[in-house]
């Protein structure tokens, strides 16, 4: 089995207005580094996955890069971490085609990840325990826009045989959002629309298995969720 790690996506920024003046609440600093170079208890969230995989077997890595990719590429070099580098030039704007160029041309069965969530070996153990040629994370998330509960997809495992089915991903991805108004105003380029069309390609493949964790895996969506965040709030 190999692995793809999806991490070329930058950081999330909302508009909203207060009267007739507009604001904007950013969940990373303007221009900072990649969210899976941040550390989280402790460790740079790239360096835990990688070595979570290793240390279940998985050595094949590919990371699809984007948003300041040579920091990635320097902390790959740096570390030896031994990671085949593959550039989205479309990662502001198509977020999707960063899944269809992780598994390109790949001969063996795909693990896929997010970049910015934080795994461990029991689950990635759990999906390779799976024969199932299609397995999915079961992750329940509060979604604040929607107000509802939504299952998020972070982890996939896909056999080589099915690698396919993302042909139509794109297609996929505008079905799911054009059924769900509160995705009206998303971009293309964020990580909700690359959920998206890794939720209604599965949909439109089943049966797909499921592999439930409790508790759910951190996402780290907000600055303040890693040591850096912690350390320059004084949060212990």
């Amino acid at each position: 089995m190999k692995a793809v790690i999806l991490a070329a996506g930058g950081h999330t920024s909302i508009e909203y207005m207060v009267g007739t003046i507009r604001h904007v609440r950013r969940f990373f600093p303007p221009g900072s580094k990649p969210k899976c170079l941040y550390h989280v208890d402790g460790e740079v969230i790239l360096a835990r996955t990688v070595r979570c995989l290793r240390e279940v077997g998985i050595h094949d890595i590919r990371i699809v890069v984007g948003y300041h990719w040579k920091h990635i590429a320097d902390f790959n070099s740096k570390h030896k971490l031994g990671l085949e580098i593959v550039y989205n030039s479309d990662w502001e704007t198509d977020a999707v085609s960063s899944l269809q160029t992780g598994i390109r041309d790949m001969d063996d069965d795909v693990l896929i990840l997010f970049g910015d969530v934080i795994v461990n070996t029991k689950v990635i153990k759990a999906f390779m325990a799976r024969p199932e040629p299609l397995v999915r994370i079961k992750l329940v998330k509060r979604l604040y826009r929607a107000g509802e509960d939504e299952n998020m997809i972070h982890i996939v495992k896909v056999a080589r045989e099915k690698l396919g089915i993302f042909d139509k991903a794109h297609e996929h991805m505008e079905r799911c959002m054009k059924s769900h108004a509160v995705y009206d105003d998303v971009s293309y380029g964020t990580g909700i629309a690359l959920v998206c069309a890794l939720t209604e390609t599965l949909r439109q493949n089943e049966p797909v298995s499921e592999v439930l964790v409790h508790p759910p895996l951190k996402e780290v969506d907000l600055l303040v969720q890693t040591d850096e965040g912690k350390k320059y709030w004084g949060i212990k």
